[in-house]
């Protein structure tokens, strides 16, 4: 008769606890669907993270961490963005959401010119799904970093690759970057290239040298 009495006590406490548990989800659900209600109205997100916030008081989900990031950033709260962007790869990294916010974190590292994160990120992202992010879009950040070399290596990697989508500009930006490393010849080659094929970067460039070896004579 005891033994049965704890059981019975057991699975009672049991299912309290798990009912316990759902109230808090459907709570979090609750305020993380009216913060994407407000959104979806047209309200400042100011007010929407206040809901992502409650959300997360009661449970946490990548969605809730990713959308609290998307909040932050609009805000111009960036390191609070890049917190909440890794959360939610870390519980989700190869989910939707998961790539969805590994894209956000190129975007926000590369806004606050974090160049080596971004690079990271974008790399990881390339890897497990090429298409949302080029290697051109890789080589553009190294570029930016002032990595020349790297951008120049990775910018050729991605037109060996053949799915880049503006192989014109690739060029006149290989062109820029062998340049600025000191291969001239390397890089008019490639900028006439660019050039031929409609690149009005290239051509701006070559005019400029056309300039320089001018006032040099």
């Amino acid at each position: 008769m005891r033994q049965a009495l704890v059981i019975v006590l057991t699975s009672f406490i049991a299912c309290s606890c798990t009912g316990r548990k759902q109230q808090l989800i459907d709570k979090a659900d609750a305020y993380y669907n009216k913060g994407i209600d407000l959104i979806l109205s047209g309200i400042p997100d100011s007010i929407p993270l206040f809901y992502f916030d409650s959300a997360l008081m009661y449970h946490e989900r990548p969605e809730y961490y990713a959308m609290r990031g998307a909040s932050a950033h609009t805000q111009g709260e960036y390191d609070r963005a890049v917190s909440d962007y890794e959360k939610a790869v870390e519980m989700d990294s190869l989910g939707k959401t998961g790539l969805l916010v590994l894209k956000e974190l190129v975007i926000v590292n590369t806004k606050i010119k974090n160049y080596p994160r971004a690079i990271y990120y974008a790399q990881k992202l390339n890897r497990i799904k090429p298409f949302s992010i080029l290697l051109s879009d890789i080589g553009m950040l190294y570029y930016q970093m002032g990595d020349y070399e790297k951008a120049f290596l990775t910018l050729e990697e991605a037109i060996k690759s053949r799915r880049e989508w503006q192989p014109v500009e690739l060029f006149g930006l290989m062109g820029d970057c062998a340049l600025k490393l000191g291969f001239k010849d390397q890089a008019i080659t490639y900028l006439h290239v660019a050039d031929s094929m409609g690149s009005t970067y290239a051509r701006c460039i070559l005019d400029s040298l056309k300039i320089v070896n001018q006032i040099k004579r």
